[in-house]
């Protein structure tokens, strides 16, 4: 956990509020008063079907989304005012999409608002914003877990594309930092590996932290294949023109 806290603050590895805010372009408002409370239990409940819809959510308790298309879909408390709703495309009230029926077709209507994502895919869950990128493996149960592959294309630095996959409860970030190069904190289990394919727009050098971590880089014209080890937890990688 030390070694993430690091990395987020040493890096930024947070979007701010209005890149997020510029990815948002529908929201859900719930107009009832009685429902913020604290439960005993965490679970979906009254926004299942939503999520389910949504994100591809198969149980209640799950806390990883399946599907990247529609980035997030904020539930607004019944007090907003009206100047905040005016910042998205679309607003629905949560009464109208509480079913799983209703929720399909809230769906449709954002599959119209969201086309098919261009900068990244695959099976693994992929959350972008801007120069930053996440991915996690979406399955959260161990005895069904599988490698999921993913793609990442970034719109500038030296790094073009990221593509590899990603194991159960691993994860990835990658973002182009101020200074131009590209960072990668990947983290694993300690008897694992990360094997990460770069497309490069030119000229660059790879840097592994700790540098025992690194297993091998390939090279080939414009794409390096980078392996690394995760014995010593985690893995920083940076790639500079």
């Amino acid at each position: 956990m030390l070694p993430f806290i690091e990395d987020v603050i040493r890096y930024g590895l947070i979007p701010s509020k209005e890149e997020v805010a510029k990815r948002c372009r529908v929201a859900i408002v719930d107009r009832r008063r009685d429902y913020y409370q604290f439960t005993k239990t965490y679970k979906l409940d009254r926004f299942y079907p939503l999520v389910n819809a949504l994100y591809g959510v198969k149980h209640k308790c799950e806390v990883v989304p399946n599907e990247s298309r529609y980035f997030i879909v904020p539930i607004l408390p019944y007090w907003v005012e009206e100047e905040a709703k005016r910042k998205f495309e679309l607003v629905v009230p949560l009464d109208e999409v509480d079913t799983h029926e209703e929720a399909r077709k809230f769906k449709e209507a954002l599959d119209k608002i969201y086309p098919p994502p261009e900068e990244f895919g695959g099976e693994a869950f992929v959350g972008k914003v801007g120069d930053l990128a996440v991915v996690l493996n979406t399955e959260e149960r161990r005895k069904e877990a599988k490698e999921e592959s993913f793609w990442v294309k970034f719109e500038r630095g030296p790094v073009e594309k990221v593509e590899g996959s990603v194991g159960f409860s691993q994860y990835l970030i990658m973002k182009v930092l101020e200074d131009g190069s590209f960072f990668v904190h990947a983290n694993n289990y300690e008897d694992k590996v990360t094997r990460l394919r770069l497309t490069l727009r030119g000229k660059a050098k790879v840097e592994v932290k700790p540098e025992e971590a690194l297993v091998k880089v390939r090279w080939e014209r414009n794409k390096a294949e980078v392996e690394v080890s995760h014995r010593q937890g985690v893995v920083r990688i940076f790639v500079r023109s």
